[in-house]
């Protein structure tokens, strides 16, 4: 709370400084959300009280999630030496080659798109929390099933998103359904070394047995949905893109021979059985 209050309070300190991060961002939210009330000392006990359970919340409960998703990241990517090639050629694109440092203008949001291709197909391999539930405040009908209000529903998201209907090629590990080479100049020669974002009515590669459906968003639900979805799904994407190019810029990963995950359940998250061993080299000497 200390640092809420000196933020607020213009503390000329470099922690302290007012800026866009995140700590910023909510300061200003809670602030709106409370300008309202009269007394000054509740008000500055209800913006400090909010802002700091919000932001426990943001960095504090994407903890476990966010280092599992990773782990899980770096092995599949290591298993997939094609893939790790196009994540070290992005990230030294964005990044520079320099170890030390990252360029001030730096933003993963317009960058490292395949990056992020193959973090969203990690979760949909791999989701953090493999199953979640909800409790209905209305009757709703599902195909020939109606559950009525107060029902709690069972959400299988591990088994959505390996569902051949939703994702064809299930088991595969294809980041290519959430992204795809940048067209030139507008047309539809995609010779660029640059990845967009993929669109769901994406037709522009040829229907062979090669073919790669663009990922169907609608049954991505790693991070649940609704208005009751993950709060820190931006901040977990950003972080975790961001820690993936500066991890695969600077360190070469390799699978130790003959292993693979076994994901057991902890809590209300999974996570590889016994860590995830790995094979980690410089890359740059």
């Amino acid at each position: 709370r200390s640092l809420i209050k000196g933020r607020r309070n213009g503390d000329n300190s470099p922690s302290m400084k007012k800026g866009s991060d995140l700590l910023s961002n909510i300061i200003a939210a809670v602030d709106k959300l409370h300008g309202n009330e009269q007394h000054q000392q509740m008000k500055e006990t209800l913006i400090e009280e909010t802002a700091s359970d919000l932001l426990m919340t943001l960095v504090f409960a994407g903890y476990d999630t966010t280092s599992i998703t990773l782990a899980y990241a770096l092995y599949l990517i290591s298993a997939h030496p094609q893939v790790q090639e196009l994540c070290v050629e992005e990230a030294i694109s964005a990044l520079g080659t320099d170890e030390k440092t990252i360029p001030a203008d730096f933003n993963p949001e317009g960058k490292l798109h395949y990056i992020r291709a193959v973090l969203y197909e990690t979760l949909r391999l791999f989701p953090s929390a493999p199953s979640t539930s909800r409790l209905l405040n209305r009757p709703i009908k599902l195909s020939d099933c109606e559950l009525p209000a107060d029902t709690k529903v069972f959400v299988p998201i591990w088994c959505i998103q390996r569902n051949p209907s939703n994702f064809p090629r299930p088991l595969e590990f294809l980041p290519e359904r959430w992204a795809r080479r940048k067209k030139i100049n507008g047309n539809d020669d995609f010779g660029s070394h640059e990845w967009e974002e993929r669109p769901e009515d994406d037709t522009c590669e040829n229907s062979n047995d090669d073919y790669i459906s663009p990922a169907n968003r609608e049954a991505f639900v790693a991070f649940s949905a609704g208005a009751r979805n993950c709060v820190g799904k931006k901040l977990a994407i950003q972080e975790s893109v961001t820690l993936l190019a500066i991890l695969l810029r600077n360190l070469k990963f390799n699978t130790v021979p003959g292993y693979v995950p076994n994901p057991v359940r902890a809590g209300p998250i999974q996570k590889p059985e016994r860590g995830m061993p790995m094979i980690i080299q410089q890359r740059h000497n």
